[in-house]
């Protein structure tokens, strides 16, 4: 048996090919049973765990065959996302056995990281293997080889100073803001998206003085959740172009699989404050804001 790991990261394609090659949650679910499918009833992959971060895409599998193994992710990924495997094959990276966990470890640690040391994906990591487990695909192997980095992971930021005033993506983009603005004090700011990147996004922005704060999420009742931790306010999708005609700065960080700010939205607020500036960060892989 091999351990396998398929993938493609920061370091070798560009967002406009690795939001292609995303999974949104729902997919995840479906993309772990037609990986296990992959082999038309042969038992080459016999386990698979799938790894999906804004800036990363991997796949481990447990394979008999190591080579067809990677065959079979490749081919994978083309049919479910229904590209030619030929338009990001030469940006894809494999690894088998010893050297596909080292990989994983260092993915763990933070090593392999935009930001390196960065802590989300110590549980994005945890969480790709609670979701395996949750469909039936990882098995014994892959359990005990996530399990492995998670604990290697944790071990590094606390024997280590890799985390030592290491950034985040959501805090990154909070600074970028920061620096794009002169200061956040006093803005008005409106956070699209209330899962971990946008509770990540919220407290970085509040933390840097912004005078309020809006959140909007397709699920209304986790908006309103996130808003009111910071004395907030929460709107529905629907109610977007208002909310961006009102504030200064805007963060989206949503796992939607197509763009929820688009250029007609945004030239309809602009309309309505010509004369006040707006800043647009999008965080999301695939992109929020449509290009």
């Amino acid at each position: 048996m091999h351990v396998i790991c398929v993938g493609i990261s920061h370091h070798t394609a560009p967002v406009a090919l690795r939001e292609r090659l995303a999974f949104t949650a729902s997919q995840l679910r479906a993309g772990l049973r037609m990986l296990l499918d992959a082999s038309n009833g042969t038992p080459r992959l016999h386990e698979a765990v799938i790894l999906n971060t804004c800036n990363r895409l991997e796949v481990y599998v447990l394979a008999s065959d190591a080579e067809i193994g990677k065959a079979l992710v490749r081919e994978f990924l083309a049919r479910f996302h229904k590209l030619p495997v030929r338009t990001f094959e030469p940006h894809l990276y494999a690894y088998a056995d010893d050297e596909a966990v080292t990989h994983l470890f260092r993915v763990a640690a933070g090593l392999d990281s935009m930001i390196v040391g960065e802590s989300e994906i110590l549980g994005q990591v945890g969480r790709a293997l609670e979701v395996a487990r949750g469909q039936g695909a990882a098995g014994r192997v892959l359990t005990r080889v996530f399990q492995q980095a998670v604990h290697t992971g944790s071990r590094a930021r606390q024997e280590t100073r890799i985390s030592h005033r290491a950034a985040s993506i959501p805090s990154a983009a909070v600074a970028l803001a920061r620096e794009l603005r002169g200061t956040l004090a006093g803005l008005q700011v409106l956070v699209v998206g209330a899962g971990d990147m946008g509770a990540l996004t919220a407290k970085a922005l509040m933390d840097q003085g912004a005078a309020g704060i809006i959140v909007s999420n397709r699920s209304y009742p986790r908006a309103v959740e996130l808003a009111r931790q910071w004395d907030g306010c929460a709107v529905t999708f629907e109610r977007l172009p208002q909310a961006i005609a009102q504030v200064d700065v805007v963060i989206s960080a949503t796992d939607a699989p197509h763009p929820v700010i688009r250029r007609d939205t945004v030239a309809a607020a602009m309309a309505q404050r010509p004369d006040r500036p707006l800043l647009i960060i999008d965080i999301a892989v695939p992109r929020d804001v449509e290009p």
